[in-house]
């Protein structure tokens, strides 16, 4: 009888993949798991719900991914959402923080390489950027992730035929999956790029702002 009843309470709890997750977590509040994915179904929604109520989701957010981590410092995914997610909110020293703490368990990874990358891309620090996405490439370099960044990164840089082939490069990775985001998003940049005169672009960079807005959610959750 017990067990129906603790059924029967769960599948009334069921509405959506997030009800289920507040009915269990008091269940399984020391299972790192469980907070990732509570946490990531949380960032799924993050731009849907409610305005007014973003700020508490993203607090939700922010905890479960943290508590995750506290958990395991094996939450490798939980790391990587939590610090792009600070990072798309402007909260850098919190995202530095949770980029040394994923170093200690993955230093010298892909992984940390483009994390740090990434974290440096959205400061604007184009220098320091490729740094990390170059050392990113030699870790994985037929892992096409790094291209969009590493691309953008040496246009912002001044450096805009290298912009060119590197995104040259990121295509004919993944050229045989045209129809993905990325490999779109590498394309249309190449070709924004592309129409540009080479010898006449030092001050046509390209604002952070409008990189946002073909920057897409391929490599993590976030």
């Amino acid at each position: 009888p017990s067990y129906a009843y603790a059924t029967y309470e769960r599948n009334k709890a069921w509405k959506n993949n997030i009800t289920l997750f507040e009915h269990d977590l008091p269940y399984m509040e020391n299972c790192a798991r469980a907070h990732y994915y509570y946490a990531n179904e949380l960032l799924q929604t993050y731009h849907i719900v409610d305005k007014k109520k973003r700020n508490l989701v993203a607090e939700k957010i922010a905890n479960h991914f943290g508590r995750s981590i506290e958990i395991s410092d094996k939450s490798f995914a939980s790391y990587l959402n939590l610090a792009k997610f600070y990072i798309g909110h402007n909260m850098f020293e919190q995202a530095y923080r949770i980029i040394e703490l994923f170093n200690k368990s993955y230093a010298d990874t892909f992984h940390s390489h483009h994390l740090l990358g990434y974290y440096h891309f959205y400061q604007q620090n184009f220098y320091k950027a490729i740094e990390a996405l170059e050392k990113a490439r030699e870790k994985a370099p037929k892992n096409n992730d790094n291209y969009f960044l590493l691309g953008w990164s040496y246009h912002n840089n001044g450096n805009y035929e290298k912009a060119v082939q590197v995104l040259e490069q990121g295509i004919a990775l993944n050229y045989e999956h045209p129809e993905t985001t990325l490999m779109n998003n590498q394309f249309v940049s190449y070709n924004v790029l592309k129409k540009f005169d080479i010898s006449d672009m030092n001050e046509k960079k390209v604002s952070d702002e409008q990189i946002k807005g073909m920057l897409t959610n391929d490599w993590i959750d976030y």
